[in-house]
Parts: C-alpha cells; sequence; structure tokens
C-alpha cells in the first residue's frame, strides 16, 4: 500500500501518508510484540529440556520437576538455566528416592555375578546350589 493507492481511495495526500504513518507503527509493534512472545517461548523450551536433562535419572521427571522453584530460574542469553544446578542439587539431597540409585561398579540387578564371584563359591554354582549346599551343611 502507498500513498497514491490511498489518494485513489479518496484521501488527501495529508491523510494518506498519516494513515502510512499509522500503519507502520501498528505493524512495527505488533513485530516487537510478536517478537517478545518468541523470544519468552524460546525461553520456556530451553527451561523445560533443561529441566528434563537435569532430571533424567528421576523415577518420575513430571514430579521431580513440579519440586522445582521455576521461578528462581533464569534463561541466560546463551540458553544457560542459572540456579538449575543448585535446586537438582538440593533435592538430590533431600529427596533421594526420588532418583535412581547410581550404579554399583561390578553389579547389574538380573545379569550373572562379576567375575571371581562364582568361582570362589565353588565354581559356577547357582543361587540353588548355593542355599541347597547350606542346607546339607547345616544338617550334616
Amino acid at each position: 500500500m502507498n500513498t497514491e493507492e490511498l489518494m485513489e481511495l479518496g484521501l488527501s495526500e495529508e491523510q494518506a501518508e498519516l494513515a502510512l504513518a499509522a500503519f507502520e507503527e501498528a505493524l512495527e509493534e505488533n513485530n516487537r510484540r510478536l517478537e517478545a512472545a518468541h523470544a519468552d517461548t524460546l525461553r520456556g523450551m530451553a527451561l523445560e529440556n533443561a529441566l528434563t536433562l537435569a532430571l533424567a535419572d528421576a523415577h518420575d521427571v513430571g514430579l521431580a520437576a513440579s519440586l522445582i522453584d521455576r521461578s528462581a530460574l533464569t534463561v541466560e542469553e546463551d540458553g544457560v538455566v542459572a540456579g538449575l544446578a543448585e535446586q537438582v542439587q538440593a533435592l538430590r539431597e533431600q529427596k533421594p528416592f526420588l532418583f535412581r540409585a547410581a550404579a554399583v561398579p561390578g553389579f547389574t540387578l538380573g545379569a550373572a555375578p562379576a567375575s571371581g564371584v562364582s568361582e570362589a563359591l565353588g565354581g559356577s554354582l547357582t543361587l540353588r546350589d548355593v542355599i541347597s549346599g547350606r542346607l546339607h551343611s547345616q544338617r550334616g
């Protein structure tokens, strides 16, 4: 849209210029508002992603995340969430049951014993063999 087109619609040159100026100002304001909303959305996504990653070893990420004070967190220009590490560490110390236990080296649930354990018990014994042996030695 330009001044000539507005003048063809019956506006004077002054009215057309005022209308264009008002239109441009409204567009700029709308763009500023949209950019701010977009930046807020990106900050929110960065915060949610950081929370999800920081609480990845929680039994219930949503529950653990609900215990984080989001009002105390700030997303920096580079995307780093300030204050998150401290809150997650405090949550781990105050409510350790919310998180999976750290893996113990050489121990895996449901797997064969670590190397050397079976041999120390007399070869490749099963739990049944060990229990049976102990029962027989107690009766014996």
